[in-house]
């Protein structure tokens, strides 16, 4: 079975949660990740899972969360590239999230 979040990235969750609510959090990391999923489909030209890529870190004051590419997908998403996605929650029960490459 395979799971949106690993520990490493639910511990960057938790870490975070001390200014925002865990599950807003959560709930936008796994947005970010359909995000990016999304946004490069065309060019990988196959489906992948949510383990291709791993949340390191989020910056709550800039409403960003940075990724790491963790397994081969297509050029120019190569392992171990690292990206952005911002993040907005502009009313309660809202999360929102943009990729742009």
């Amino acid at each position: 079975m395979q799971v949106a979040m690993d520990s490493v990235e639910l511990e960057c969750i938790r870490v975070a949660s001390a200014r925002r609510p865990f599950d807003v959090l959560l709930t936008a990391a796994f947005s970010a990740k359909e995000s990016f999923y999304k946004g490069v489909f065309s060019a990988v030209g196959r489906f992948f899972g949510f383990e291709a890529i791993r949340l390191r870190a989020i910056d709550e004051e800039r409403q960003r969360m940075s990724f790491t590419i963790m397994q081969s997908l297509a050029a120019p998403f190569s392992v171990g590239d690292s990206f952005e996605i911002d993040f907005v929650v502009p009313v309660p029960g809202v999360v929102l999230t943009y990729f742009v490459w």
